[in-house]
């Protein structure tokens, strides 16, 4: 094993291989061709005389000397991103581009209304919103934090929670009309459904509870659309084309939709604020945090209802001090 002939790129592009499970996609997140990609990933396991990876149906995974080494690499950028943090904060005002990832498959918290009041707020601040199916990497560069559910398997991340969002069953009214409303869970059966993410491994969202409710264990009901965005599903239901779970804070607005099944209590998701340990201190990431928080406890949209017992004050959880708002709360 030869270290001293290796040079740092290689791991970080075995880094983006392994965190992306596929040579074509971390190429395009390293803006490399794939030839030369592969070829650093040669080298590097020469240089360590052992192979990194195996392929698999759908991409590459870890062998165990990668798993290894991918926990290494890890822990290692994660020193150089807090290093640099550390550095980029010797400023006292919040400066500097902020990713947030979004997630289409969790309900939003309408915080575009916001960002106005936020960027005068901090005039050096600039913000990017990503949206996507899945949760993307923090120390590949991709995001500086995210909104989400909370995740019992996240490994050195901040979860703070920011608010619950309720999901019921709603439907257009012409719909409704025309197909009749249903009185039990097992009407649905009869139903057009509306579901969102993959086709594949719908039951991987919680919102798409409509495709369980009422059935037989392991046993779930086949929409007649798919969409990938909360977004689309509203639009759908507004179409008139089937019944579909919508957060109540987009569905109460519109005067077109009727709830199905009032009297059943709603889907609850609780929707954290994550970003890694590393960003404890980094002002740009824990003043949006602490923004949106002020927001959200003063921010009383339809059927929104924040879990106070839940909220873990930021000045102990992420080191945030508590603003005006939080003090009065």
């Amino acid at each position: 094993m030869n270290l001293q002939t290796t040079d740092w790129n290689k791991f970080r592009t075995f880094y983006h291989v392994a965190k992306a499970a596929s040579f074509t996609k971390a190429a395009e997140n390293l803006h490399i061709s794939q030839p030369a990609l592969s070829r650093r990933i040669s080298s590097l396991e020469d240089s360590l005389n052992m192979r990194l990876f195996e392929r698999v149906s759908r991409g590459v995974i870890p062998t165990e000397e990668g798993k290894a080494l991918l926990e290494t690499v890890d822990a290692m950028l994660n020193v150089f991103l807090c290093y640099g943090e550390k550095v980029n904060n010797k400023n006292g005002e919040p400066q500097g581009l902020l990713k947030i990832f979004l997630t289409n498959h969790l309900p939003g918290l309408k915080i575009f209304q916001w960002m106005s009041e936020f960027l005068k707020r901090y005039p050096q601040m600039r913000l990017a919103f990503v949206e996507g199916n899945k949760d993307v990497g923090f120390s590949s560069y991709q995001a500086d934090a995210t909104i989400r559910e909370f995740d019992h398997n996240a490994f050195n991340m901040e979860q703070i929670y920011l608010t619950t969002s309720h999901i019921r069953l709603y439907a257009n009214i012409e719909y409704i009309q025309q197909n009749g409303m249903p009185n039990r869970p097992q009407d649905l059966d009869s139903h057009c459904l509306i579901a969102l993410g993959d086709p594949d491994n719908l039951l991987s969202c919680s919102v798409n509870w409509v495709l369980e409710i009422g059935m037989a264990k392991e046993k779930q009901r086949i929409p007649s659309l798919c969409v990938y965005s909360i977004a689309e599903m509203k639009q759908a239901v507004k179409a008139g084309l089937g019944i579909a779970a919508l957060p109540e804070e987009y569905a109460a607005e519109d005067s077109s939709l009727v709830r199905v099944f009032p009297e059943i209590a709603p889907l609850s998701l609780d929707l954290y604020y994550v970003f890694p340990n590393y960003h404890k201190e980094t002002k740009r990431v824990t003043a949006y945090g602490e923004f949106l928080a002020d927001q959200l406890k003063t921010f009383n949209p339809a059927k929104i209802e924040m879990k106070r017992e839940k909220t873990r004050s930021f000045r102990f959880e992420s080191g945030f001090q508590p603003s005006h708002a939080q003090q009065e709360a």
